[in-house]
């Protein structure tokens, strides 16, 4: 049997590639637009309908695993993003390109949603923790390189190529993936899949992460933002009540009966709702408040990604050690440091003050992170470690969507505020744009920061009366039933 390393190998090379994935793709988009003589308001769905297909299918991804076996499931979605990656670069139009990469999302979902699962199946509960943050190194290390590496591809090669060029990467992850991984076709009698309910959470999924990502262009209060809302809500009343009937549920409710696995998951979705602002505000922070060039607010944005992706393997390993408990809080008290820090930016801040603000984001990010994973995926059975990453994904996705939501609009709303005052104090144009700007960025900091102090709430409020449960890896599951 290879060994366990090997397997995280071939799925650490899969979860890098879809990372990849979109990181390279957001810097071509203003080349894609030019060549498709488009508009934003069009190519912005090749982001945003990828992102929508894969959060709404990470959960059902999770659960078609725990049916029909890991393995199968996650070669089938590195099969279908493969394929559409190489139909996408040679999209003729901004609808085929988009198509692709609704597609490619449905590969996505899998890859994302499994692969985690795989990892944590082939570690013993002893070492899950390293396993999930490094894990969490790779989707680091992926953000950071992605937008580097497609910037230059899409200058010298052209935009296309960032499809093409992953194609070989791709199929050497399918190979290695189908020799390493083991069969876990699922054996005894044949599971039902809950189609009704995987249904009505995609329908619900799906109109809310929509409503999230266009309430702060179209108005919060529109007809169309309104309706998705409602349609979201009554489906999701329709999801509980399906959810409560059949016998073998798409997501089994019981589940957040367990203190560990529900604190775990509201405290991951607050922490995301906070870090989220962050990725989204500093770039406009970088490059319109204080006035560097696009390339070198990029690499100012690298040490926190880097303190990340060192912290998070370094706090996994130490949470399986002594438990979670005492970390997860520790990575959100940090969390909340960096966010008041950041609250206090000004315009006239030096590259320095931003970098060690970044820094100490990322420290508490990776220190948060992988305990709390850890928890998450250990509070259940072995037979719905595949629900469980499939949660634990869907939570992160969404968290993001709505972090970015919510800071969007504080910023819009807060520079609409700010900007009349400073010219009516004659201020300059220019000046007053950026010091508005700033002021916006810093109410939204500040309400991140909130945020992560309700996610240390929470997890401090998880109790300490019950304890991790493991989950057997392949190998100990194996011996047991032997």
């Amino acid at each position: 049997m290879p060994s366990r390393w090997a397997i995280w190998s071939a799925i650490g090379a899969g979860t890098f590639l879809n990372v990849l994935d979109n990181s390279m793709m957001n810097v071509s988009l203003p080349t894609v637009t030019r060549e498709f003589a488009s508009d934003v308001g069009t190519i912005q769905w090749v982001v945003t309908g990828y992102m929508l297909v894969i959060s709404s299918l990470l959960l059902t991804g999770g659960r078609l695993a725990d049916v029909y076996g890991r393995k199968r499931l996650y070669l089938a979605g590195l099969a279908i993003f493969t394929l559409a990656s190489a139909i996408a670069g040679f999209s003729v139009s901004p609808t085929m390109l988009i198509a692709c990469r609704i597609a490619q999302g449905v590969g996505s979902a899998l890859v994302q949603g499994v692969g985690t699962a795989i990892v944590v199946s082939a570690f013993p509960s002893s070492e899950r923790g390293r396993a999930l943050g490094l894990n969490a190194t790779v989707v680091a290390l992926g953000g950071i390189t992605g937008p580097i590496l497609g910037g230059i591809v899409a200058d010298t090669l052209g935009w296309r190529w960032i499809f093409w060029l992953r194609i070989p990467i791709a199929i050497l992850c399918v190979a290695a993936t189908a020799r390493l991984v083991p069969n876990d076709t699922p054996t005894g009698p044949r599971r039902r899949f809950d189609v009704a309910g995987a249904v009505l959470i995609f329908i619900a999924l799906a109109t809310l992460l929509l409503a999230l990502s266009q309430g702060r262009f179209l108005g919060w209060g529109s007809a169309v933002v309104i309706g998705l809302f409602a349609t979201s809500a009554a489906t999701w009343f329709a999801f509980v009540r399906v959810e409560l009937r059949v016998p073998e549920p798409m997501l089994p409710l019981d589940v957040f009966k367990n203190r560990a696995f529900a604190g775990a998951s509201a405290a991951s979705f607050l922490s995301f709702c906070a870090t989220s602002s962050s990725f989204f505000l500093m770039p406009f922070y970088l490059i319109d408040g204080l006035g560097f060039p696009a390339s070198q607010a990029g690499f100012l944005m690298v040490p926190g990604a880097i303190f990340m992706s060192i912290a998070a393997p370094l706090s996994g390993t130490l949470s399986d050690r002594y438990g979670s408990r005492v970390l997860s809080p520790i990575g959100l008290l940090m969390i909340v440091a960096a966010f008041l820090s950041l609250s206090r930016l000004t315009a006239d801040m030096s590259a320095l003050d931003v970098v060690w603000r970044s820094a100490l984001l990322g420290l508490g990010m990776g220190t948060f992170m992988s305990p709390n994973n850890n928890t998450l995926i250990g509070s259940v059975p072995r037979e719905r470690v595949g629900l469980a990453a499939g949660t634990m994904a869907s939570v992160r996705n969404l968290g993001n969507v709505v972090g970015v939501a919510i800071a969007g609009t504080i910023l819009i709303n807060r520079q609409e505020i700010y900007l009349p005052d400073l010219l009516a104090a004659g201020v300059g144009q220019a000046a007053a744009h950026a010091r508005s700007l700033v002021g916006g960025i810093d109410d939204a900091y500040l309400i991140a920061g909130v945020l992560a102090f309700l996610a240390l709430i929470v997890t401090s409020l998880r109790g300490a009366s019950e304890p991790d449960r493991p989950v057997a890896s392949h190998a100990e599951a194996t011996s047991t039933s032997g």
